[in-house]
């Protein structure tokens, strides 16, 4: 079974003191809190449909602790439009440790869902990743992460492979693919999902970016 998903997202930033160390868009946007809206046409979160065309409304930061150690904060809210009732509110923390070529992060996630398959709870995860070849305009990279999730009293884990080309001072794509498996999650044991996305990303100004994005989920697990 396959899951189309795409959506598209106008972020803005309001700037603070806080450096930014997304290395995406640190060399375009410094410093920022972002504030994110998006809308989806479909709403899939680790192989499963959640809901149908949702609209998102995100606010993220981060603070740097020390040169290779930040703590990211953020909260946000998605509901769904038309005919659906589905909702997700959450609040995020993590903490990022960068070293020579690669970086591991942990972060603890709330989620409260109404109207879903899926129950509120607590996610705790953690993720490591190896950046095999880095620029200024690109980076190729692996991911392998693991998490228990509170909600579904199960764990998720995932592989995934990570491009970022930029394409001009203003815009650059990025590109993943993964392969998920899950223990006792929601019913599934085992592979979970073949999943990619492709987005790109075009500054309008320093403060509003304009993000594009299609991505693919394939089930593995025919539950």
């Amino acid at each position: 079974m396959s899951h189309l998903y795409s959506i598209f997202a106008i972020v803005t930033l309001t700037t603070t003191a806080i450096p930014s160390a997304q290395a995406e868009i640190e060399s375009q946007i410094p410093v920022g809190l972002e504030a994110v809206t998006g809308l989806r046409t479909e709403y899939v979160h680790r192989g499963f449909k959640l809901a149908q065309q949702t609209l998102d409304f995100q606010l993220e930061g981060e603070v740097t602790l020390d040169d290779d150690l930040y703590l990211g904060y953020g909260a946000w809210y998605a509901g769904e439009t038309g005919d659906g009732n589905f909702s997700e509110t959450g609040v995020k923390l993590s903490l990022t440790q960068d070293f020579d070529t690669w970086q591991w992060k942990n972060s603890i996630t709330y989620r409260e869902l109404r109207n879903s398959t899926f129950d509120s709870g607590i996610d705790l995860q953690s993720k490591a990743t190896y950046y095999l070849a880095e620029s200024d305009n690109n980076s190729h990279a692996i991911s392998a992460l693991a998490s228990y999730d509170s909600g579904a009293d199960g764990i998720y884990g995932a592989v995934e492979y990570s491009y970022y080309q930029a394409l001009d001072r203003s815009s650059y794509i990025s590109f993943n693919l993964g392969v998920s498996a899950t223990h006792d999650y929601y019913g599934r044991n085992g592979g979970n999902d073949v999943y990619s996305k492709l987005s790109y990303t075009y500054n309008a100004t320093k403060q509003v970016s304009l993000t594009p994005f299609i991505g693919t989920s394939l089930q593995l697990d025919d539950k």
